[in-house]
């Protein structure tokens, strides 16, 4: 879901909601797992549903 979105906007969501760089690349990849909260906060930067962001749906908001 994440690498779909533009380049910038990484760099953005990072700062905006002080998630690590690191961290971030590791959601892209699949290596790490993120926490409700940081999915709460994706999903509203994004404007997707929870579903959306988890792979539930392909729908992107109800």
């Amino acid at each position: 879901m994440f690498k779909r979105r533009k380049k910038h906007y990484a760099g953005r969501i990072i700062k905006d909601n002080r998630i690590t760089t690191r961290a971030y690349q590791r959601y892209e990849v699949g290596e790490r797992e993120p926490k409700l909260q940081t999915l709460k906060i994706l999903a509203l930067y994004y404007k997707v549903s929870l579903d959306y962001i988890v792979g539930l749906t392909d729908v992107k908001n109800k």
